[in-house]
């Protein structure tokens, strides 16, 4: 059966471009020879794609001859956490019985026998917990209810019925009693189990979607202001939420735990990330002079561009050219002037523009693999083939060089280097996308007031920002390529620097009234930035860039925002309770986290000592994963210390922690009653 699965869903997708049976393993290698009937029900269950979950039961139905309809949506069927989702732990001694106790207690389960003993022992097995009634419900959704996190909710506020973390058979028959004549009665919302189900799936979509509405509202608030700070207590997610902002804004997707490989290659490029600190300043984030040295050991200094100036280069980049291109290009671009065989027109230069690629020559040398042991350069050219080989990079820019101050192509580099034993003087290749061809450009000033050298092959002064946009002024406009990608910058802790040694001049470019050219302003450094630089004169914050940042309301340090600084962004408060969507992601244990937050908040909020600002928030919830969700440890290593730091120096501050504690002990001794 298990051979059967993998050769039928292979090739069947999830939402993060891998197979749905991916996880599907004993290791990280090596697959499954036998598995439990629930875990087969659980492949289609893990996921809320209602197009994958399709496609699985169509499959797995054409498999097995099963006579029942796809159904056309999954609502109120409940998922697995997806990192759960093998209903025995596979690497365990006892795995091929705990899979056979499953199949007893499934045939059991689907011919209405008594399973009271299957059911108990299988609860012992590592990985079951309360998945087991969410399969029940899967095979028998007449008989059985799951006691998934949603349905607990629905339970415990329409019943009143505080339901244990993992209820034997008896408590777990005892809940289905009390459900079933709760469901009997005319005032019931529910008649049968699905109805119930499909109710609690209801309830918390529609929470969901109030958390979704807050989510649009920030979204339109940076929209229209370009800048956002986040405040509240820490913990509360501002991270998390600035993120999930800037992945909605480069992607259209929230979800930042599922990226495929190029989602992720997107995020790194258009979405920057930066902590402030005590010790940060212009040099960091703007721009400053960093020591470098020669060839020859010789120190000196040069500028360098600050992480939000070398951000602010890259968003001019891709929005001055075509997704074409831009999507060619790697993270850090190096302009490369190449001589193809001298300048002037000659064959060579036809045969590399007619063809795509670069040619270089040292024939005599043959295929120079290391550059260590092979020492014969007798006609020189080791810097210069071991910058062709090794130093050129995928993405990087190359200029044709026609005359020691023209330029006639433009390309990109899209393959690694190739040695031809056919290519006569000129064997050494590299294939380029030509963007532009057909020119005849003095670079001169772009290049920082220098000619060319004789060198076959050297980084240029020019910058790709520079070249790009003398690259698109030789395309044809074309509606279809323009675009306007979005960038987003995320500063956390913002309020931890000295802003206005941070920001120096930068204030005027940030301020939402003056984004583009017409907020240029002259850095510290201008002097020194070269003729070819997209900022060569003066800098500015392009449209397309949009500034988060998050702040900890309690932190000492907020006072001394600068306010002017304050005036540039718009200001929204994170509280805890908006977040606790954040803790679905505890599966079973998110509600039993989200009441014991909620319970420990109130205490928190209404304490003359602490109030709203000293909130827990769901970060440290989350934490409950590190604890293997022992609510009782997630206090002893993570809540009762923060609380103590908090109530330092207060005379009563032991009693309001075992206020506290009470509160977060009550949903928890509850559930153990």
């Amino acid at each position: 059966m298990v051979e059967t699965i993998y050769s039928a869903l292979d090739n069947t997708q999830n939402d993060s471009g891998t197979s749905v049976v991916n996880y599907f393993k004993k290791d990280k290698d090596e697959r499954l020879t036998d598995t439990d009937p629930f875990s087969v029900f659980a492949i289609f269950n893990r996921t809320s794609n209602v197009k994958v979950r399709r496609e699985c039961v169509t499959i797995l139905k054409e498999c097995f001859h099963i006579s029942a309809t796809v159904p056309s949506d999954f609502d109120g069927i409940p998922v697995l956490n997806a990192q759960k989702s093998i209903f025995v732990y596979q690497n365990g001694k006892t795995v091929e019985q705990d899979n056979l106790l499953l199949w007893n207690l499934f045939e059991k389960a689907v011919n209405n026998e008594d399973f009271g003993q299957e059911y108990d022992e299988a609860l012992k097995i590592k990985g079951v917990n309360n998945n087991l009634s969410m399969g029940l419900f899967w095979i028998c959704p007449d008989r059985f209810l799951a006691l998934d996190s949603q349905n607990r909710a629905f339970i415990e506020k329409e019943l009143g019925l505080k339901i244990k973390k993992e209820p034997n058979y008896k408590e777990y028959s005892q809940i289905l009693s009390q459900v079933n004549d709760y469901m009997s009665k005319n005032t019931a919302l529910c008649k049968n189990f699905a109805e119930l189900s499909l109710l609690a799936w209801e309830k918390s979509n529609n929470e969901n979607n109030d958390t979704m509405k807050d989510f649009e509202k920030y979204v339109t608030l940076l929209e229209k202001n370009h800048n956002i700070v986040f405040t509240g207590a820490p913990g509360t997610g501002k991270t998390y939420l600035a993120r999930q902002i800037a992945n909605f804004k480069v992607l259209d997707k929230t979800d930042i735990e599922t990226l495929s490989d190029t989602e992720k290659a997107i995020i790194k490029e258009r979405v920057g990330f930066v902590q402030f600190h005590p010790s940060y300043d212009y040099t960091d984030f703007v721009e400053g002079l960093r020591p470098i040295s020669d060839d020859n050991g010789n120190v000196g200094f040069e500028r360098k561009d600050g992480i939000f100036k070398e951000f602010c280069k890259r968003a001019i980049l891709n929005s001055s050219s075509s997704e074409v291109v831009t999507n060619e290009l790697n993270a850090d671009p190096v302009v490369w002037k190449v001589s193809l065989a001298g300048t002037g027109d000659n064959p060579i230069r036809t045969e590399c523009m007619e063809n795509g690629h670069i040619r270089i020559g040292w024939a005599d040398y043959g295929d120079v693999d290391d550059f260590y042991d092979f020492d014969n350069f007798k006609y020189g050219g080791k810097a210069i083939l071991r910058a062709f080989q090794y130093s050129m990079e995928i993405g990087d820019i190359v200029v044709s060089c026609y005359s020691e101050s023209e330029i006639d192509a433009i390309g990109i580099v899209t393959g690694e280097y190739e040695y031809h034993e056919d290519g006569g003087e000129f064997p050494r290749y590299r294939n380029v996308n030509w963007i532009a061809k057909g020119l005849r450009e003095n670079i001169v000033k772009l290049n920082g007031d220098r000619k060319f050298t004789l060198s076959t092959i050297y980084r240029t002064c020019i910058t790709p920002e520079a070249i790009l946009k003398l690259a698109n002024s030789h395309l044809q406009p074309n509606n279809d390529t323009s675009i306007d990608k979005k960038f987003v910058f995320i500063i956390d802790e913002i309020n931890r620097g000295e802003i206005s040694k941070i920001f120096g001049e930068l204030f005027f470019s940030i301020d939402p009234g003056y984004r583009g050219e017409k907020g240029k302003v002259c850095t510290q450094y201008q002097n020194m930035i070269s003729e070819g630089d997209v900022f060569a004169d003066g800098f500015y914050v392009p449209d397309n860039v949009y500034i988060i940042g998050t702040m900890n309301d309690i932190d000492r340090s907020v006072e001394s925002m600068d306010f002017a600084m304050r005036r540039r962004f718009t200001w929204k408060e994170i509280s805890a309770e908006s977040q606790k969507n954040m803790l679905d992601s505890l599966g079973e244990y998110a509600q039993e986290a989200k009441d014991s937050m909620t319970a420990l908040n109130k205490v928190i909020e209404e304490t003359p000592e602490l109030g709203k600002a000293y909130e827990i928030g769901p970060a440290y919830f989350l934490k409950l994963k590190n604890c293997n969700f022992d609510f009782d440890s997630l206090w002893e290593m993570n809540i009762e210390p923060l609380l103590r730091e908090y109530l330092r120096g207060y005379r009563n501050g032991k009693d309001i922690i075992e206020n506290c504690k009470n509160a977060y002990d009550l949903m928890n001794n509850e559930g153990k009653q």
